[in-house]
């Protein structure tokens, strides 16, 4: 997706996500640029600006909104006036950091009726950087 601000003004896009606003999330997308345009992750209230170059390269914010009670978050992406960027990928997720991309048509959500099949979780390392997990949700019902 190509971004271009043609206005005086920061301008960008955002969408508001039906999630618990006192979560750890993790908004990240692929973006490249060919006019040296600089980008800002949002998430309600915290924001990160980064530099962006012409090679395909991954950012991405991870923060808690601390909005105890909200049962909405925004997340975001902008660029300063006359800026043009590329995007790919934009995900957002319930955790500390970006995981691969997963390509998606259907929505996510928070499932109250489900939890973790054990207290414990194995963490198997098959090489640098390279870990294996299996996690078992349980649910009684959507």
């Amino acid at each position: 997706t190509r971004l271009v601000n043609a206005g005086q003004v920061v301008a960008g896009f955002a969408q508001v996500l039906n999630v618990p606003g006192n979560f750890q999330y993790c908004l990240s997308v692929w973006v490249r640029t060919t006019s040296g345009s600089a980008v800002t992750l949002t998430m309600a209230n915290a924001a990160k600006s980064f530099p962006v170059g012409s090679q395909w390269r991954r950012i991405f914010l991870s923060a808690n909104p601390g909005q105890a009670g909200a049962t909405t978050v925004s997340f975001g992406a902008q660029v300063a006036a006359g800026g043009s960027l590329e995007l790919f990928g934009m995900q957002v997720e319930a955790q500390l950091g970006p995981s691969d991309y997963k390509m998606t048509g259907a929505r996510g959500g928070v499932h109250p009726k489900s939890r973790f099949g054990s207290d414990q979780i194995t963490v198997t390392a098959q090489s640098s950087d390279v870990y294996d997990t299996v996690i078992q949700i349980v649910s009684a019902g959507s």
